[in-house]
């Protein structure tokens, strides 16, 4: 498992701090942040969702299509996130293309979103030894283990539960401030006269 995943994501967050620069808006802004964050949410989702199916199938090699329908429904309910992304209750399995070309590849993007996140989050206080880490441990290149590279990132290669209910309370946090943000923003432009 290469760490190019790691590193472009942890930019695509870091990115979000200087998004101001593309959305004057300010709604637009906020919107936009905020929609990063519930793609991170919707990724965990879809990587359990799959994983646990394909899991499931391989373990079950003689289940009918019927089974493998019925499955699908309860692993969507089971992964609902709140968010409504449309998933089509039935079939839906079948538009994931890495099921048959990758299997298991997806958990790599969990992988470096948890450490991304982290590395997000600790960015949000302490700018430049994260920006310094992260050079650091893109100058390793894959001359050493996944665990050092993210080790030198500063972020820990640490997949516990206590670990991915750390990152996602940040996402929790960050997803609350972003929206109680927007709707004020929301609320001052439209109850403002000079807006009108």
């Amino acid at each position: 498992m290469p760490a190019d995943e790691l590193f472009s994501l942890t930019m695509e967050f870091i990115a979000m701090e200087y998004w101001d620069v593309f959305f004057q808006d300010k709604l637009a802004l906020l919107a936009a942040k905020l929609s990063k964050m519930e793609g991170s949410l919707k990724l965990f989702k879809m990587v359990g969702l799959v994983d646990s199916f394909q899991t499931w199938a391989y373990l079950n090699p003689a289940h009918s299509i019927t089974e493998r329908n019925q499955y699908w429904a309860r692993l969507l309910e089971e992964f609902n996130t709140g968010f409504d992304d449309k998933t089509d209750p039935l079939a839906s399995w079948q538009r994931y293309s890495l099921l048959y070309r990758a299997p298991f590849y997806m958990v790599e993007y969990a992988i470096a979103t948890l450490g991304a996140l982290s590395i997000y989050k600790e960015f949000k206080s302490n700018k430049q030894v994260v920006i310094d880490r992260l050079i650091k441990a893109m100058k390793l290149g894959n001359t050493v283990s996944l665990q050092e590279i993210y080790h030198t990132a500063g972020v820990d290669f640490d997949f516990s539960k206590q670990k991915v209910n750390q990152v996602a309370d940040f996402i929790r946090e960050e997803w609350n401030s972003l929206k109680l943000e927007l709707e004020n923003s929301t609320h001052s432009s439209t109850t403002d006269p000079s807006t009108t």
